[in-house]
């Protein structure tokens, strides 16, 4: 089994937003309705194996939760849907997409941040840390990690960053659960990589 679309609504006449935001935004190409449900109003649209049906809803009422949910290939690649939309109107929030990089610091989007398996780094900790290795290779001797010679106060104002990284790295396991999802790869397998069920695998990542 696999799913084959997802529905959402838009009201009469919202034909034309779709497009803008479907096609012209997240770069879907439209794909042509069957001629028998040409006189329901809507538009299909398809990228990949992703496939979006909005069709005419009345009276139309905004979802409040219900969403479908894509993945793309990489940052740029998001950063670069985001431009295009924010160009064609529509709001980008980006209150989810905050990186915390190895330094515990919240990371900006105009900060130039090496990322990995759900951690960041930013480059003035590449920057100090190659220095820390090199005087490593150098010498032999192993510097002490910074927080050593943190104060209290210090050492529990990171503790809320290392929360935030911690919730992070759930996000980004979420997304690439999503990301096997969409390439058909079963829930018993996504269990076994985990080491779960394949049952507790899907209360915790279907929802």
């Amino acid at each position: 089994m696999r799913l084959h679309h997802v529905q959402v609504a838009c009201p009469r006449g919202g034909e034309d937003g779709a497009r803008r935001f479907w096609a012209d935004g997240l770069g879907m190409a439209e794909v042509e309705k069957p001629a028998a449900l040409r006189g329901r109003g809507g538009a299909w649209f398809r990228a990949g194996a992703a496939e979006v049906h909005v069709g005419v809803e009345e009276p139309f009422a905004p979802a409040r939760k219900a969403h479908p949910a894509l993945v793309l290939d990489d940052v740029p690649a998001l950063e670069e849907v985001a431009t295009r939309l924010v160009g064609l109107g529509f709001e980008v929030d980006w209150t989810e997409r905050h990186t915390f990089p190895f330094c515990g610091e919240p990371g900006r989007r105009d900060r130039a941040m090496v990322g990995g398996l759900g951690a960041f780094m930013c480059g003035d900790c590449l920057d100090y840390y190659a220095g820390v290795v090199a005087e490593f290779r150098r010498t032999g001797v192993e510097k002490p990690p910074p927080w050593h010679d943190m104060s209290d106060a210090d050492l529990l104002g990171k503790l809320p960053l290392i929360a935030g990284t911690g919730a992070q790295v759930d996000r980004f396991l979420a997304e690439w659960v999503q990301l096997l999802r969409s390439r058909n790869i079963s829930w018993a397998e996504i269990g076994r990589a985990l080491g779960v069920s394949r049952q507790a695998a899907w209360e915790r990542f279907a929802g």
